[in-house]
């Protein structure tokens, strides 16, 4: 995505994570703000932080779940659904919500699906079979795995960074003040 957007190319965006403060600004909606750049690239690299944030955190869990004798054979996997014409645009500007979605992804998104096994652009009914066939697969290698669509997604080396994801976990656990009382998993802190 990167390469059409360059959302990250400046070398100032190329690390989410270059220490705590990163996290905390991330969370709380500070890191990347329309004072940064345009509101369309720094919405796009806010976007992208919280999905790097949910890979990080599939991973995570899936590596806690791992190591808990009750709850090891439970697995996670996270599903890229692909662009899609829903009621998520109703907020969207004029154009986007009554040209571009109706006239143009909804026509396009049942044409793609003709020419390609995995597209970019998805019905929501594709996206829902996708989601269904990662739910009931059994399958080693999806165990923290991400999808985009069907197809195994590579991932930023960030997001593959262990103490990293380790790090977005215990912040994540903090902002939300999760106690033992909320989870039987035994490492959750």
């Amino acid at each position: 995505m990167n390469k059409t957007t360059g959302y990250y190319n400046d070398e100032a965006w190329k690390t989410f994570f270059k220490d705590d403060d990163a996290i905390d600004a991330i969370a709380r909606g500070t890191w990347a703000t329309n004072a940064t750049s345009t509101p369309y690239l720094a919405g796009g690299r806010r976007y992208g932080a919280s999905k790097m944030c949910a890979v990080m955190m599939i991973r995570e869990l899936q590596r806690r779940l791992d190591t808990d004798s009750v709850l090891r054979q439970v697995s996670v996997v996270g599903v890229d659904p692909g662009t899609m014409y829903t009621g998520l645009i109703r907020n969207s500007p004029q154009f986007v919500k009554l040209l571009m979605f109706p006239l143009i992804i909804w026509p396009l998104s049942y044409l793609l699906a003709w020419f390609y096994r995995n597209p970019a652009i998805r019905t929501p009914a594709r996206s829902a079979r996708d989601v269904l066939r990662a739910a009931m697969e059994v399958d080693p290698k999806l165990r923290g795995a991400y999808l985009n669509g069907t197809e195994l997604s590579s991932i930023a080396r960030e997001a593959a960074d262990a103490e990293k994801s380790e790090n977005v976990w215990e912040h994540s656990v903090q902002y939300t003040h999760l106690t033992s009382q909320d989870t039987i998993l035994r490492s959750w802190a």
